[in-house]
């Protein structure tokens, strides 16, 4: 997660006027041709990440491609850069098979396609069944119409995938008999089906769904599937739900389990049942967890915030983690508080273990919530301090103009590791940079500790304020030439 010392690739001379100008074509290059190991997805994201808009002709250009995952990272980042964010569906439906699949699924489950994108969708001759089953999945996420006919005349015989979401869809539409004949299935991977179907109804909720998650919390064997059901029905306010946590905390002899449940009503904001309650005597993790539910559920910001300020001080690492991800939902009255202490804990631990990847997210979040009090942390910081790294790579997941002033004023002295973040982030939200930190760009481009996500980004920052861009997005479009 930070950057280490830093070693330079060997001199040589390349076709771009020297190692340097090299080592940055070859950082694209390695980012826009598949990777025997998958690198190159994580440097497609870390692109995007940049939300600049002079790669718009490069995405467009991949979005052609023939390799999927490269088409779907392509059509993903001209979505971020557009105006309203959604997916272009012309270009989701000239996509690779196994790309279009992807991107309908991404779509549909993130609201990234209309009602009118998902009329256009079914009308493609060439689309799976279970293509044509998303579709119609996400127009009755969007409150359009769909007929059950036209659902059940799908052929889903040779993908039993689609033949979940088929008998899903038809329980949202009042037909539940397929469903119920899903539960009891035989396969070898029984479990892992009614995950994925329990996961589909989330999505697509019906009394005909939760009847089938009511009988996997009762039947399943397996925790996981069980547990899973729970939260569909939690967050569907079932009214069987608190019976079958009773049963489920019954049933759990580790207290591992338990505090699974408790999680299962902290995430949902529900009122514990007395039996766990009583349970949790001797346990003070499982009893503040409970506490933390039953102010959730009742809203009172009093004793919300007394049950945070004990989750932060037990250091659970799967609570902390959840209160990051809820602090980033929360109002910000209520958020900003425990995201700092949350930062204060992870830097008195100097950033070890877990706690430097919940500083990283809880930094994030606190940038999304107040970033007025984010700016005083950072201007606060100790210089090339952990701490100071992890505000800044939090800086680059999203672009943050407002602050650039702020990051200006870090002193610069090197290539370091807090000096590294810096330069990137300031190039990124200015407008021009001066010769000698393009120069350093260059320089963290070809240097091997960096990680090559950050490498990614130095390249092509680099291109962009050396004025390069044209030249160097030709050539990724034609290597040949």
């Amino acid at each position: 997660m930070l950057l280490a010392a830093m070693s330079t690739f060997p001199a040589y001379a390349g076709s771009w006027g020297g190692p340097l100008n090299d080592a940055v074509h070859r950082q694209l290059d390695r980012t826009v041709t598949p990777q025997v190991n998958n690198e190159h997805l994580p440097r497609l994201a870390s692109l995007r990440a940049l939300k600049d808009p002079r790669l718009l002709p490069l995405f467009a250009s991949l979005a052609e491609r023939s390799e999927p995952s490269i088409q779907v990272h392509a059509v993903l980042g001209l979505a971020e850069l557009s105006g309203d964010g959604q997916l272009d569906i012309e270009q989701v439906i000239r996509t690779h098979p196994d790309a279009r699949r992807t991107l309908i699924d991404y779509g549909v489950s993130n609201d990234l396609l209309s009602v009118d994108d998902l009329h256009t969708l079914r009308q493609v001759t060439a689309l799976t069944p279970g293509e044509h089953l998303m579709a119609m999945a996400g127009l009755i996420q969007l409150g359009s119409t769909v007929d059950v006919a036209d659902v059940r005349q799908i052929n889903t015989a040779e993908d039993l995938t689609a033949a979940g979401l088929q008998a899903v869809l038809l329980a949202s539409l009042d037909d539940p008999s397929v469903l119920q004949s899903w539960s009891v299935l035989d396969q070898d991977d029984a479990e892992a089906r009614r995950f994925e179907l329990l996961e589909m109804i989330r999505q697509l909720p019906s009394n005909g769904g939760h009847r089938f998650a009511v009988d996997a919390a009762s039947t399943s064997e397996a925790d996981g599937v069980r547990r899973f059901a729970l939260l569909v029905l939690l967050e569907a306010d079932h009214p069987d739900a608190m019976q079958l946590i009773e049963v489920e905390s019954a049933r759990a002899a580790r207290h591992r389990a338990k505090v699974d449940l408790a999680m299962l009503l902290m995430m949902t904001a529900t009122s514990p049942p007395e039996s766990l309650r009583h349970e949790a005597d001797d346990s003070p993790l499982l009893l503040t967890m409970l506490e933390m539910a039953e102010a959730l559920s009742t809203d009172q910001e009093d004793r919300i915030e007394l049950a945070i300020d004990a989750l932060i001080e037990m250091g659970h690492r799967r609570s902390i983690s959840w209160l990051v991800d809820a602090a980033s939902e929360w109002p910000s009255a209520r958020a900003v508080g425990p995201l700092e202490r949350m930062l204060d804990q992870a830097r008195d631990a100097e950033f070890a273990g877990d706690f430097g990847a919940h500083a990283v997210n809880a930094a994030t979040a606190l940038l999304k919530q107040s970033p007025d009090t984010f700016r005083t942390r950072l201007s606060r910081v100790t210089d090339d301090s952990p701490e100071q790294q992890i505000l800044l790579l939090a800086m680059l997941q999203q672009p943050t103009p407002d602050l650039i002033d702020t990051v200006r004023s870090i002193r610069r002295i090197g290539l370091g590791a807090a000096d590294t973040l810096a330069l990137l982030v300031t190039a990124r939200d200015s407008p021009t940079l001066t010769d000698s930190d393009v120069a350093r760009l260059k320089r963290i481009a070809a240097r091997l500790a960096a990680s090559s996500d950050l490498r990614t980004q130095a390249a092509w920052l680099a291109v962009r304020h050396d004025g390069s861009v044209d030249d160097m997005v030709a050539s990724l479009i034609n290597p040949a030439q």
